[in-house]
């Protein structure tokens, strides 16, 4: 994992707050981990390093676990959530799920689940932030997200990047999404470049070419599916410095 992330570890036990502090310390993905024994420190510490996951307790003295959640959500703190509490799951705890929390976990646990849980709430957050990007090149590209193109191009795009290490056929995909949607893969593929046409037209043909440069041909002055596609996920591999992929072409 080439990125670091910020942690926050929150804990009114002051000895087991050093104990999973000084484990998770010793891990290489962390940029910083800060640490509060009480929910108002919690929520300063929160404002001021915004931290990528928080490791919450319940039960404390004055501001209490939800409290904290419902405070990150009121001032729209946007961080992931481990809830680590002595209580057992019952509809009070519960409520924390339905505050944005990710996980429950009950005391005593293993140091090394509770690493594990981290390490999959960095994964949710990466595929966010991929997420993120694609819609962002998205809506550079004119593509609408009231078409139905657009969930599948950006679920094609995903794909692509999620498995950047793989032979993939194009086709591979759209029988993917389509099985989801119970429709044919025709319809999928469709979709798309329905999705590219309309966009095209919305746009000049300068914002394609300075885009997609010498992979649009001159004759048809728009990108096939497979060259739109290929040519976002190329930008944003390039950007990660982690371009390893092959793209198979579409086999109709």
């Amino acid at each position: 994992m080439d990125k670091k992330y910020n942690l926050l570890v929150v804990e009114d036990n002051i000895n087991e707050l050093n104990i999973m502090s000084s484990f998770l310390s010793k891990k290489n993905i962390f940029n910083t981990i800060k640490t509060a024994n009480n929910g108002e420190n919690a929520i300063e510490l929160a404002k001021k390093y915004k931290p990528d996951i928080v490791l919450l307790d319940i039960v404390m003295p004055g501001i209490d676990g939800i409290s904290v959640l419902e405070s990150f959500k009121k001032n729209n703190i946007k961080t992931k959530v481990i809830i680590i509490s002595a209580l057992s799951v019952n509809p009070i705890t519960l409520n924390t799920m339905k505050l944005g929390a990710l996980y429950y976990m009950v005391k005593p646990f293993d140091l090394d689940v509770v690493y594990e849980r981290i390490l999959n709430v960095l994964s949710i957050i990466e595929d966010d932030n991929i997420l993120m990007r694609i819609s962002s090149y998205l809506q550079l590209l004119g593509i609408s997200t009231s078409l139905k193109g657009y969930n599948y191009l950006r679920d094609s795009i995903f794909y692509f990047i999620s498995h950047k290490e793989e032979d993939i056929q194009l086709k591979t995909i759209y029988e993917e999404i389509a099985k989801r949607k119970g429709l044919s893969y025709k319809s999928v593929e469709r979709a798309i470049e329905n999705a590219i046409d309309t966009a095209m037209k919305k746009n000049t043909t300068n914002t394609y070419f300075e885009f997609f440069g010498n992979t649009i041909n001159d004759i048809r002055c728009k990108p096939t599916a497979r060259e739109f596609i290929t040519t976002v996920v190329d930008k944003i591999l390039l950007e990660d410095n982690s371009y390893n992929y092959r793209i198979l072409e579409h086999q109709a």
